[in-house]
């Protein structure tokens, strides 16, 4: 089976359970940086994939992105050949505004290890990790699967899933995100960044169960086999 990252942030090595689920499921793995941080868009095709994740990314779709369209459009040509599709976090919301929910700013920004309600046994309830200050309000026809009090963090769409939370995030990624931007944690809830990385790796191997169910059930769910 092969699965099409694509990534929104320049692509990271760091160890993450998106990645370490797919080893572990046996899938053949591509990933592409969804624009070209000179340039802009790029050329993104589905053919010959079975599956399409997209990540995070630090810049907002509220802002018309000419990349982000470009990318709104591949993920409309993917669904019409039946590509299923996971977003996550940025990747949810462009999901969303691709098949025409929108996406808003926040009140507040929402980091770290969240309580999720969720109604649907695909989408664990977690805790999962946020670290986000858009929302996204699904598309017509979608099902909206989990919510935390401040925002909803799941739907589906046809074979397609997006979340709001990051399912992918480890240890080590966690600590690579505080490292750069934990200030925004600590001004947020006024504790140290450290509190929250030693969180994330303890929380690591209840989070990668989770996460490898969450990666199972949505392409269960879409009619996809996982697992070699």
């Amino acid at each position: 089976m092969r699965l099409l990252i694509v990534d929104n942030e320049h692509a990271d090595d760091t160890p993450q359970l998106l990645t370490a689920w797919a080893r572990d499921r046996g899938l053949d793995v591509t990933r592409v940086e969804g624009h070209d941080w000179s340039a802009g868009p790029v050329v993104l095709d589905h053919a010959g994939f079975d599956a399409i994740v997209l990540t995070g990314s630090v810049e907002s779709v509220t802002r018309a992105l000419p990349w982000a369209e470009a990318e709104a459009a591949f993920l409309r040509r993917a669904d019409a050949a039946g590509v299923p599709i996971l977003g996550i976090c940025f990747g949810g919301q462009l999901l969303a505004h691709a098949f025409g929910g929108t996406v808003r700013r926040m009140p507040t920004k929402e980091i770290g290890w969240v309580e999720v309600d969720s109604t649907d046994p695909d989408v664990p309830a977690g805790p999962w990790f946020a670290w986000h200050e858009d929302e996204f309000m699904p598309p017509p026809g979608a099902e909206v699967l989990a919510r935390t009090d401040i925002c909803v963090q799941a739907f589906r769409l046809g074979p397609h899933l997006g979340v709001q939370f990051h399912p992918e995030v480890s240890g080590p990624l966690a600590r690579r995100w505080l490292d750069l931007g934990g200030h925004q944690y600590e001004e947020l809830t006024g504790h140290d960044r450290e509190e929250l990385v030693a969180e994330s790796f303890e929380r690591e191997p209840a989070a990668r169960k989770l996460a490898f169910e969450l990666f199972d059930g949505w392409l269960r769910r879409a009619g996809q086999r996982v697992g070699n």
